[in-house]
């Protein structure tokens, strides 16, 4: 767990909250920023999964991204000292856990977002599994500087979220609310930022801000959601329920129906439909949409993809992607690489 660049990366964080950088093989930093406003580090070959980021957002705000494959299971070690902190995770690929202070264990599966403060003096053991696609965008924020980076006072902030920034929180505080499509997209964005300089830090930093909005508003949803449903959930739904999202996001190119899709995880239509529901918050065929059409943006930023290609491999029929496509972003598929070339 070492870098070429770490004393640099260092300075960078408020000195309550210490962090080292996972970096598998050798890594180089980029000067796609000018002094004191981030780092990237990257592996020496073009074509290399590691990928890391670190911005400085502002006095306390952080925002680290990273994209890479992680071959063995890895450990990172965090210590807070004199401030609470909040992590943020989001997490499109990479599963794992943390262990605060020895005596709190939270889970942080693949597909989640995961909202942590940790008290001070508290040390933190985070691992990460062994993964082809580590893809996880992190705000990690002083609680005095959650108002900051919104624009807002303080006492602004909802009630529901008021925990995020007041001080007299004394014990270790998590949660956690759905990745929705919105966070997914700006998690992509953010990996692919193709600016650089005064301009790619605003850039992060209007999407960070995107991103804690969401945050507060999908907190705020938790908590007026109704705590019964109608079915009970036991732990053995939800792990079904959870490999009901697997196959939906590895078998995307292929519709399946509600049914089916119950029949194979165990469970029947109803509990899947309103546990899915319950613990994502959309229903199963807006999930398979969304996430359908957000693969195919991704594929879409490949400067040699093609429509056709894209679609037939997502499933759809040319006219009925196109249409999709363009009523959820605002603009044709095919436009998406012609926009990635004026931007390089």
């Amino acid at each position: 767990m070492a870098n070429t660049a770490s004393p640099a990366f260092n300075r960078l964080l408020d000195p309550g909250f210490v962090a080292q950088v996972v970096s598998p093989g050798s890594v180089q930093a980029h000067g796609v920023y000018q002094r004191n406003e981030g780092l990237q580090f990257r592996t020496p070959e073009r074509r290399s999964r590691l990928v890391q980021e670190v911005v400085h957002l502002t006095d306390g705000a952080l925002l680290l991204a990273s994209d890479y494959s992680l071959s063995d299971a890895s450990v990172q070690h965090q210590v807070v000292s004199d401030s609470d902190w909040i992590h943020i995770q989001f997490r499109l690929n990479g599963a794992g856990q943390e262990c605060v202070s020895n005596t709190n264990l939270i889970e942080t599966p693949t597909g989640s977002c995961v909202v942590v403060r940790y008290p001070r003096s508290s040390v933190v053991h985070r691992t990460t599994h062994a993964t082809d696609s580590f893809r996880v965008a992190c705000l990690l924020l002083n609680p005095k500087a959650v108002p900051g980076l919104l624009g807002i006072e303080a006492g602004e902030l909802p009630k529901h979220a008021m925990w995020m920034a007041r001080d007299d929180q004394l014990d270790l505080k998590a949660a956690a609310i759905p990745l929705s499509p919105g966070m997914r997209l700006a998690v992509n964005d953010i990996l692919s930022c193709p600016f650089t300089g005064a301009v790619r830090r605003a850039y992060m930093r209007a999407k960070s801000m995107e991103l804690l909005a969401t945050v507060i508003h999908g907190l705020d949803n938790n908590t007026r959601r109704p705590a019964h449903i109608g079915v009970v959930i036991s732990p053995s739904d939800v792990a079904k329920i959870g490999t009901a999202k697997q196959i939906i996001s590895q078998e995307i190119g292929s519709p399946i129906t509600l049914a089916a899709l119950a029949r194979r995880v165990g469970l029947n239509r109803t509990k899947l439909a309103l546990g899915f529901k319950e613990i994502y918050g959309v229903s199963v065929q807006a999930y398979w949409r969304n996430e359908r059409l957000c693969r195919a943006r991704e594929y879409m930023q490949d400067k040699d993809a093609r429509v056709t290609d894209v679609a037939l491999r997502l499933g759809y029929e040319l006219s009925s992607f196109t249409r999709a496509f363009s009523k959820k972003f605002g603009l044709l598929p095919g436009s998406m690489k012609y926009t990635r070339k004026s931007r390089s």
